[in-house]
């Protein structure tokens, strides 16, 4: 499978990852199963680390997603921030991400 293409690929989708049911991913994003991204990387996950979870797959197997529900951390392998204007999946991703954020704000701190 293709994971790097170009830096000007990037503003497509290049393949798709399975996203697991239940994960803070696929809540962010508001659905699971396949979900279309871009990419640009040559390395890949071998060994997560015990802390996080894997949640989302290329259909070869590689991790592009672990989270850690604990501490509220995700990590993709794909880039949501180039993405988001044309694919609503890393549009919404970005979006469940700020909403994450600002429930966990203290009371006051959105109008400083």
């Amino acid at each position: 499978m293709v994971h790097r293409e170009s830096e000007e690929a990037l503003s497509r989708p290049l393949h798709e990852v399975e996203v697991r049911a239940g994960s803070l991913l696929s809540r962010w994003i508001g659905v699971h199963g396949v979900v279309p991204v871009n990419s640009e990387h040559h390395q890949g996950i071998s060994v997560l680390a015990p802390a996080l979870t894997p949640v989302a797959f290329s259909s070869d197997g590689l991790v592009e997603g672990a989270e850690s529900i604990e501490h509220n951390i995700v990590g993709v392998q794909w880039h949501p921030e180039i993405l988001w204007p044309h694919e609503p999946c890393s549009a919404a991703l970005l979006q469940g991400f700020v909403a994450d954020c600002q429930a966990r704000m203290p009371a006051g701190r959105l109008s400083e």
